[in-house]
């Protein structure tokens, strides 16, 4: 089963796995997605990056079936 792809917008970047702020609209599939973001910021220093490293790999991987 394959994933769709991203939805591409001429005028947003891609958040990047270090980012303070990874805006999630490119995730959700329809024209009428609504701004989303993890505010990264707002979490502890010592745990930001587990935090950060757990959410990149429920996003980035496919479930298991």
């Amino acid at each position: 089963m394959s994933t769709p792809p991203r939805r591409p917008s001429a005028t947003d970047e891609v958040s990047r796995f270090g980012g303070l702020r990874w805006e999630l609209a490119h995730l959700q599939h329809t024209d009428t997605a609504s701004s989303k973001a993890f505010l990264w910021s707002s979490l502890p220093e010592t745990v930001r990056n587990s935090f950060l490293r757990i959410a990149w790999a429920l996003i980035n991987t496919r479930p298991l079936r």
